[in-house]
Parts: C-alpha cells; sequence; structure tokens
C-alpha cells in the first residue's frame, strides 16, 4: 500500500511535464552558488587555473601563475594594479575590480572557456602595485549542464513510463472490481 503510494507520487513528479526545465533550472543555480575554494600560495595544482590582470606598457596582460616569473622577465615595469572604472575583455578573459583602496585592489579575472569541455574559471586576488596574494579559485565545466539535461530527459520518460504503467493497472483495477460486483 505505502509502496504503491510511493510509486504514484515517483510518477507523478518524474512525469511532469515541467520536470526536464525545472530540474535543469536547479542544477544551473545551485552551480552559481558553488563556494569560492580558498587558494593556498604554495598549492600546486592551482597554477595552471589561476588567471592574473597585470598593466605593462600601458595595456592589460593576462598570465598564469605558472608563467610569472615569464611575465616579470619580459615586463620590467609592470604593475598588478588595474584600471578600476573599467573592465577589460580579450578574446575569453574578462577582469573586473571589486574593491580599490588606492594603495590595494581585489580583482576578480574571469575566463571563459573555449569548448564545452572546458572549465569556466573565476580568479580572485588581492593587488597591490609589485605583487598580488591570490584570495580565491571557482571552476565550474559547462559540460555538466549537458549531463545533466541528459539525465533529467531520462528521468523524465521513466516517470512517463511509470505513469502509464499506473493507468493500465488502475484500468485493470476498476474492470477487475466492476466484474467482480
Amino acid at each position: 500500500m505505502i509502496f504503491s503510494r510511493l510509486l504514484r507520487i515517483v510518477a507523478l513528479v518524474l512525469g511532469c511535464g515541467m520536470f526536464v526545465p525545472v530540474s535543469c533550472s536547479l542544477i544551473v543555480f545551485a552551480l552559481h552558488d558553488v563556494p569560492l575554494e580558498k587558494v593556498d600560495p604554495g598549492s600546486r595544482f592551482y597554477p595552471n587555473f589561476f588567471r592574473v590582470a597585470a598593466m605593462s606598457e600601458g595595456s592589460v596582460k593576462y598570465f598564469t601563475l605558472s608563467e610569472l616569473p615569464k611575465f616579470k622577465s619580459e615586463n620590467p615595469d609592470y604593475s598588478f594594479i588595474v584600471p578600476k572604472f573599467q573592465s577589460h575583455c580579450k578574446t575569453f578573459i574578462c577582469y573586473r575590480v571589486i574593491s580599490d583602496t588606492g594603495t590595494e585592489q581585489i580583482i576578480e579575472v574571469e575566463e571563459q572557456p573555449d569548448s564545452l569541455y572546458a572549465f569556466k574559471v573565476w580568479s580572485r586576488y588581492r593587488a597591490s602595485h609589485s605583487g598580488f596574494t591570490p584570495i580565491s579559485l571557482r571552476k565550474v565545466s559547462l559540460s555538466i549542464m549537458f549531463y545533466a539535461f541528459l539525465c533529467s530527459l531520462v528521468l523524465y520518460i521513466i516517470g512517463r513510463m511509470l505513469r502509464r504503467k499506473m493507468m493500465v493497472l488502475n484500468a485493470q483495477q476498476d474492470d477487475h472490481s466492476a466484474t467482480a460486483q
């Protein structure tokens, strides 16, 4: 009896026409609120993901932590303080200044992937003229939406099949009870 009621509720929820859009939307909402990971400056995992923006020769240049020594040697007049009232985008990378005290800024660099299977990465750091300190890093794979949609679709199909099966069973029970009377 309880199993039958539970099965009916599952069939109703999964077979509902709004199940796929709602479940995909909830996944997008959940991904949007992924907490930022605190970055250990000595971490060996982050140097290839963590992006930094710096001013050199009047233009903004982007590099990863692993490219920092090369950047410093090729750009002797660099500064990690960037223009605060503009957001700069270059192909798939943008920065924005979150706060500015005059001598220090908190900057967030957002890297858009150029393929479905890459990560979207947000790097946040505290910058001064001569250096920076990583604060946080957030990575999200965009391919997760594709898999979320497939899973939602499969569950929806299962729900529709369960609803049909429940309707057939209910019709048979009604026929059986009608013939018994």
